[in-house]
């Protein structure tokens, strides 16, 4: 009888500790929703800007691309490879935040931002007209996504943040590298013929 009744008392400590793992295991659940739900929300301003810079890292690849296809220099076609990575970076975090993209990626210099489809036109045009020129195009591109990164990194929270600071970090190497190539080009070292 009285292994019975320690058995009783076994089981229902058992029991008990279950009980209480599986409210906490449910708790734990709960919570983690909890925190997937506030991942998943952003405000309307990040929601923009996210959209945004997806279609300046568009920009960026598709003139390099183009200005790649006129002048043949080796740096438009690598960093054309790392503005699609960084594009594909953005598509990462709108899908995880349900950010409709507003624009078919493979639809090379086409842009649903007007301001960012004229400057598309315009660099293109800019860069057209000799090596040099598409150097200082890559430039101005690259410095002005570093702005638009900084700008927009203060307004998010880390998740985007921290998508932002890489992109922050590849854009500062692609304006080094378009810096010396335009260097190599202006002290004698490089070809700059028109078309």
């Amino acid at each position: 009888m009285e292994k019975i009744t320690r058995y009783i008392k076994i089981f229902t400590l058992a029991g008990a500790i279950l009980g209480t793992l599986n409210a906490a295991n449910e708790i734990s659940t709960q919570s983690e929703t909890v925190i997937q739900e506030k991942k998943s929300r952003i405000t309307k301003v990040e929601r923009r800007d996210l959209k945004f810079m997806f279609q300046e890292e568009k920009l960026a690849r598709d003139v390099y691309s183009a200005l790649g296809e006129i002048w043949e220099h080796h740096s438009f076609f690598k960093i054309q490879k790392a503005e699609q990575s960084h594009m594909n970076a953005l598509k990462r975090l709108m899908k995880r935040y349900r950010v409709r993209i507003p624009i078919d990626e493979n639809s090379v210099g086409q842009f649903a931002d007007k301001n960012l489809q004229k400057r598309y036109d315009r660099l293109i045009d800019k860069g057209s007209a000799s090596l040099k020129a598409a150097l200082k195009v890559a430039i101005f591109i690259e410095k002005t996504d570093i702005d638009d990164l900084k700008k927009r990194r203060k307004r998010t929270h880390r998740y985007i943040r921290r998508t932002y600071d890489r992109l922050l970090h590849e854009s500062r190497r692609h304006l080094k590298r378009f810096k010396q190539a335009l260097k190599k080009i202006e002290d004698g070292g490089g070809n700059d013929n028109a078309p």
